[in-house]
């Protein structure tokens, strides 16, 4: 699944999230900033772990934990 967030201020960022469940409603995977424009320039490429949890098709929940150098 891919994502992008844009402020604005037009800075945006793009993520793909993956893992391997075969549960959609929840679950925990890892997810990749594959571009990353203006205040969110320092996280692109970055991986970070997430957790999701889903809600009948009303919506999701992502939790997501990254580690910055």
């Amino acid at each position: 699944m891919y994502c992008k967030e844009i402020n604005k201020s037009n800075d945006n960022f793009v993520l793909m999230f993956d893992r391997n469940s075969e549960n959609f409603n929840a679950g925990v995977g890892e997810s990749t900033y594959l571009d990353a424009i203006g205040k969110y320039s320092k996280y692109k490429s970055l991986k970070c772990i997430y957790a999701v949890n889903s809600f009948e098709g009303k919506g999701s929940i992502i939790k997501q934990k990254c580690k910055l150098d």
